[in-house]
């Protein structure tokens, strides 16, 4: 993951930094534990195709990812979490300082994962209505509306059709 978080921000260059982790998060985890199969589909620093590229890697660690995410000249904007027990308070507190925003789900993710074709415009979308936030704090305007993503893919019905299409995805 350091390979590929410090590629990616040297290829492509930006005022603001977000980063989504996906696939089967394990809350937080020492670094003493060294998991017996793989369980995280993390980025492939390996690929220069595409910055979607990804591989099956080790299950990681939180202080793995406080590590990886220190690499970088400065903290991560946005941290989203698209993945299970991900944003705990143990895992807030171990990548506090490598990551402004931890957004995510507080325990077991939708089996479909974060809607995306909702949060991607959300990237350019102007501040809607009163906000919390700091007047001109990008990151923080994004934190604060993924939550209401969320909310309206459930509202338009986009796990429930998920889960008719895919057998293993109804129970989630």
């Amino acid at each position: 993951m350091r390979e590929f978080v410090t590629w990616a921000a040297r290829a492509y260059p930006s005022e603001r930094l977000m980063v989504i982790l996906w696939g089967h998060g394990q809350g937080w985890r020492p670094a003493l534990i060294k998991p017996p199969r793989p369980c995280v589909t993390a980025p492939a620093a390996s690929s220069a195709a595409s910055p979607l590229t990804t591989a099956k890697a080790p299950c990681s660690t939180s202080p793995a990812f406080h590590s990886a995410l220190a690499a970088l000249p400065r903290p991560v904007d946005v941290l989203a979490a698209d993945a299970c027990l991900m944003q705990t308070v143990e895992v807030g507190l171990e990548l506090q300082s490598v990551a402004r925003y931890l957004v995510g789900y507080p325990q077991i993710a939708p089996y479909p994962g974060l809607p995306y074709s909702l949060l991607l415009p959300a990237f350019t979308a102007p501040a809607l209505g009163a906000s919390a936030c700091p007047p001109l704090d990008d990151a923080c305007q994004l934190a604060e509306r993924i939550p209401a993503i969320y909310g309206r893919a459930v509202d338009a019905g986009h796990y429930a059709l998920r889960a008719l299409t895919t057998p293993s995805g109804a129970p989630t």
